[in-house]
């Protein structure tokens, strides 16, 4: 090779040398301004009271909000012993350090009314914040009963 074919091939070397390194710096930017579910939002509890059919119940919603951030929200209910769900509801909400949950009733959580038959359920929540984490939460067991 002569000395212009050997300066070429080593410019081509370096090249993709440095669009491999740039391409390396840019997923590491993007992976570290992810912020981390806790960093958002922190879900100490869903609760949801053993109730009679047909009733709505107030539940227990214990959250910290860290900080703003926008979330697609999704809720499922599922009996005991089963993985299809029998309610469901969805949803986008822009959630701030301020925002209060006192009073919250389980159709308000939900999105919907469920009409739940009488058993055992529990509720599986899913929080897909714009920028960030995925936040996931499952609330105790309850129990619907006829009254």
């Amino acid at each position: 090779m002569d000395k212009a074919a050997v300066s070429k091939h080593r410019l081509r070397i370096s090249d993709i040398a440095l669009v491999v390194i740039a391409l390396c710096m840019t997923i590491s930017f993007v992976r570290s301004s992810k912020p981390a579910a806790n960093e958002l939002m922190l879900v100490s509890a869903v609760d949801i009271p053993d109730h009679e059919y047909g009733y709505d119940p107030e539940i227990l919603y214990d959250r910290i909000i860290h900080r703003e951030f926008s979330a697609n929200w999704f809720v499922k209910i599922f009996p005991v012993g089963s993985e299809v769900f029998v309610c469901k509801g969805d949803g986008t909400y822009i959630y701030e350090p301020t925002d209060m949950a006192d009073g919250m009733t389980l159709s308000e959580y939900v999105g919907a009314f469920c009409d739940l038959t009488p058993g055992d359920y529990f509720a599986r929540t899913r929080w897909v914040p714009v920028h960030g984490e995925t936040i996931r939460n499952t609330s105790n067991v309850f129990t619907v009963f006829r009254s």
